[in-house]
């Protein structure tokens, strides 16, 4: 999606859409996290 809004809308944000492919990447490498409403989710249903 960053790189479509990249090249079609907006050409010169670079660094924005850089951003938010950064953290698109992280996230869908090492997940949410502790601190994330679906571990607190999780955690409730576990019980």
């Amino acid at each position: 999606m960053p790189a479509v809004i990249q090249f079609l809308v907006y050409p010169g944000a670079y660094p924005t859409h850089g951003v938010w492919a950064a953290v698109l990447l992280y996230l869908m490498a090492r997940g949410p996290g502790r601190l994330s409403l679906d571990h607190v989710i999780a955690r409730w249903r576990e019980r």
